[in-house]
């Protein structure tokens, strides 16, 4: 939704100078992006938009304030089936039978239960000030990683999960998330093909390398995601220019793995 803001600090060559680079001082990046004039424009947008509906089908009308709402959960693709999202949003979120409890992905059920239409009626917690400012948070913090992707989707990724790695108690809580997916089995070197084996083989396959339950320590998270991201890097995917660039320097750090305090062997 948000076009024009260029977030420094994105070193084409490599994800994992880049990371080092925008979340070493994450703040000032973040806060230079979300006191934009685009940034501003599109919450005060919002606001004003979201002042004018009473109902979810009113809501579903307003492709822009929908487009938000979603962002605010990260499920920006949801916009493609407003009669799954209808369900979504009014069903109520603590049925075993609503749609919310049959998806996987924890982030609709989220989404359900913070907006409370179905208790509430009307669009929910979306008339109140409060939650509309809180929704602008979440707007904004999604819409700095889509730009971080912009430049290097590895990024994305990594900023992604350490902002929801907290969450994770279960490795269910991966599987469920294409994200927390994505990173976890790349580190792990395991192959997307993977995704294809029974639910219980895909646990196994984790738990046979990392204890989830470590994601709760944000120092493990870090590390964990220099791996990530080294390896991105080494793979030849990682940054937003010449490959071989990157690809050289991680390989520099993948060749320093004897070390017993290397990136690569902090989880092994």
């Amino acid at each position: 939704m948000i076009s024009g803001v260029y977030i420094g600090g994105v070193i084409p060559s490599s994800s994992f100078a880049s990371y080092k680079s925008v979340f070493s001082d994450k703040s000032k990046a973040f806060e230079k992006f979300e006191q934009s004039p685009q940034v501003q424009k599109a919450i005060a947008d919002f606001k004003a938009r979201v002042g004018k509906v009473k109902d979810v089908d009113e809501l579903l009308k307003d492709r822009k304030l929908t487009e938000f709402v979603l962002s605010a959960f990260a499920l920006d693709e949801e916009i493609k089936f407003p009669g799954r999202l209808k369900k979504i949003l009014t069903e109520d979120p603590n049925d075993k039978a609503s749609l919310v409890n049959k998806l996987i992905d924890p982030r609709y059920k989220e989404m359900a239960k913070e907006i409370s239409i179905a208790g509430l009626g009307g669009i929910g917690k979306l008339s109140f000030h409060f939650f509309q400012d809180e929704l602008a948070k979440k707007f904004v913090t999604n819409e700095f990683e889509k730009k971080l992707g912009e430049q290097d989707p590895a990024l994305r990724e990594a900023a992604y999960f350490k902002r929801n790695a907290g969450k994770i108690t279960k490795v269910l809580d991966i599987l469920g998330d294409k994200v927390l997916r994505s990173v976890v089995t790349s580190a792990l070197g395991i192959p997307p093909q993977a995704a294809i084996q029974s639910i219980e083989k895909q646990m196994s396959l984790i738990t046979d390398k990392i204890d989830v339950k470590k994601f709760a320590d944000p120092v493990f998270t870090d590390n964990f995601l220099k791996k990530f991201l080294i390896k991105k890097d080494a793979e030849g995917g990682g940054g937003g220019g010449t490959a071989l660039t990157g690809k050289s320097a991680a390989l520099q750090l993948l060749q320093s793995a004897g070390s017993s305090n290397s990136l690569v062997n902090l989880l092994v």
